[in-house]
């Protein structure tokens, strides 16, 4: 099976990422492993993620889209597709240890992933930009 369908064009480069989500926005309660644990909340505030959540899956960047799909041990399950013409911006964001790669959509809209190799991911999605038009 393909990371992408034909329709999403060629594939510049795929990774396994976590794309970070405010839990507030899906809904979601704070992820506790067992009912009864404490709570990982102010670890999470000490590396930036307070009220956020990681959903694991694969980033892929065609020649047409930004592409995440989760995989299935996630809370939120699902595809975000962005079409090439819609970003903006990316940027590296890192922060310490953590890969952070920020993804500013026409309309404002920020998307965080955390992914290795963000300079690579940022050249895939400049050469789509750039052969669509907007680069």
């Amino acid at each position: 099976m393909s990371d992408a369908p034909a329709d999403e064009g060629r594939i510049l480069i795929s990774k396994a990422a976590n794309h970070l989500i405010d839990r507030a926005e899906f809904g979601l309660s704070e992820l506790r492993i067992v009912p009864l644990a404490p709570s990982v909340e102010p670890a999470m505030r000490a590396v930036g993620m307070a009220g956020r959540e990681g959903l694991g899956g694969r980033l892929t960047i065609t020649t047409r889209a930004l592409v995440f799909r989760t995989h299935a041990a996630n809370r939120v399950r699902g595809t975000l597709e962005v079409p090439i013409g819609e970003i903006a911006a990316a940027r590296d964001v890192s922060r310490g240890i953590s890969r952070r790669l920020e993804v500013t959509l026409v309309s404002g809209h920020r998307l965080l992933f955390i992914v290795w190799g963000g300079a690579r991911i940022i050249a895939a999605i400049d050469e789509a930009r750039a052969e669509a038009g907007r680069g």
